[in-house]
Parts: C-alpha cells; structure tokens; sequence
C-alpha cells in the first residue's frame, strides 16, 4: 500500500470523525423507566430549532408505546421527563409497525427544557437539513444512533455509556422494494443494511448490529466537503431512521428529511425561507 493511499484513507477517517463529532450533538437518547424501576433505551431522537422555537424529533411509535414514561438524561439532573403538555404531533395507527408509513413524532418543548437540553446536546439548525433531494445521483449516506444492546446509563459515573451504531451507505440498488414495501421513493428513502455481512475494515466480514433502539435517529448526507479541508464538515440530515426490514429486503427505511420540515410547517406553523420539495402529501 501506498503512502500516498495510506494518507488519503488516514485523511478521510479523520473527516468522517469531526462529521460523527457534529452529528453526535444533535443526537439524544430517550430512555424510559420499566416496571421492574431500572432504566433502559427506548429510542434516538434529533434535535431541531428554528427561530427560537425547540422541537425534538423522533418516531411516532415511541412517543405511543411510552408515551409521558420518556425522558432523557441529564447528568446533573438525572432524570428530566418528557412529560410537560407541550405542543406534539405524532402519526396514528402505530402500534403494530407498517400500519403507518410516516411514523413521525414531534415535541416541542419550552425554552426552559431547552436550557437544560443544551448543558449536553445541541440544536440543529435549518442550514443542517436536506430539504431538496435530489434522485439522479447517488450519495452515500450516514446512519448513526444507538442500539439498544449497548447504551445505558452509568449512575456511578452519572455519563450514558453507549456504542453507537453507525453504518454508511447508498441507496438500496433493488428500487423494486419501494413497490414492494408499498411506500413511495420521493416520501422515503431505502437504505441497504445486509446485517449477516457488513464489512469491517479491520476484520472482514462479520454480523452487524440490530439497530433496535435507532428508530428516530438521523440518516445524513455525506457531503463533499468532506473531502475538502478548506472547508468545514456540515453534515446534513436527509431522514429519520423509522424501521428495519431483514431477511430477504435488508432495508433500512427513512422518512425524508423535507416530509419532517413539511409536518413542523402544517402541523407547527413553521415559516421557511424556501419552497419545501414534497412531492406527495400525507397529512
């Protein structure tokens, strides 16, 4: 191998971690508490503001199988819940998984909780979100959120201890499972996840992890100023991770970033300063 070869991948490793680095701010673990009283994860979600207005996005299916049971940790606080009568929005019919396609769930929480939010977390702003995709072109994408199987939290050292899942990607090249799934590719976005034989560079070939407890997190784009050291690493959200097809699909399904921007503009009265690129309307 190459010095020069060696260099580059060096480079870009060390890019792809300042981008996990600014995506890992804008992305919050949601816990509940069982009815044994130990805490486990009940999800990912991401960060959003707008115009001094917060919002914490996720999927529908968490905010109704935990409902006010939610809350997210604070290290000085501990348990801060999510149970205040903000302003929700959140798709019906979720109890079983695929009765909703949109599976989205919003809060928008008060500025006090946001104070509290930002002494960990930060909030993502508009310049942060893909809202125009584009089709012709491939882009690789970036899943990052945290399983189930390895994040708690530590009481001892009052820190969330976590592995987080992080996967990158194209497009699923079989675009017949958008026919088959019955979803639409201009509302969602496929991403290909063989989880028997994900590469690991180190190792080879080897099981990936369940992305149980990922449902919510974000799927960005991998721009490419990635590659460009003049310029900063601004990674964009392009969806929210809301479920995972094994087996013979081996699809990760998303709902697009500009669906989100286009339930906080009808459901929240958000204002933006572009026409949003939704193409089909679900709500």
């Amino acid at each position: 191998m190459s010095n020069r070869l060696l260099g580059t991948q060096q480079y870009i490793a060390e890019i792809t971690k300042q981008g996990v680095f600014e995506i890992n701010k804008f992305t919050m673990p949601l816990f509940y508490i069982k009815e044994n009283g130990y805490t486990d994860l009940a999800s990912t979600s991401v960060l959003f503001t707008h115009k001094e207005r917060h919002f914490i996005i996720t999927t529908a299916h968490t905010l109704e199988w935990f409902d006010e049971n939610l809350f997210f940790f604070h290290k000085d606080n501990e348990f801060l819940p999510l149970d205040g009568h903000w302003a929700r929005f959140q798709t019906a019919g979720t109890k079983n998984i695929g009765e909703s396609r949109l599976d989205l769930g919003i809060i928008e929480i008060n500025s006090g909780f946001s104070r509290k939010i930002i002494n960990n977390y930060e909030f993502m702003k508009i310049e942060n979100i893909d809202h125009s995709p584009t089709f012709e072109n491939p882009h690789g994408y970036f899943l990052y959120g945290f399983p189930n199987s390895g994040t708690k939290i530590d009481m001892r050292t009052r820190e969330i201890k976590s592995r987080p899942f992080i996967f990158t990607n194209f497009e699923h090249k079989d675009k017949r499972l958008y026919d088959k799934l019955e979803i639409q590719r201009n509302s969602h976005l496929l991403i290909e996840y063989e989880r028997q034989r994900v590469i690991d560079p180190a190792i080879g070939i080897v099981t990936g992890v369940f992305p149980k407890g990922c449902s919510g997190c974000g799927l960005w784009l991998i721009p490419k100023v990635f590659y460009k050291p003049e310029e900063p690493v601004l990674p964009r959200l392009s969806g929210i991770f809301i479920e995972y097809y094994e087996n013979s699909f081996n699809a990760l399904v998303i709902l697009r970033a500009n669906l989100v921007l286009e339930v906080l503009r009808l459901k929240f009265g958000l204002k933006f300063d572009f026409e949003i690129n939704s193409l089909i309307k679900l709500i």
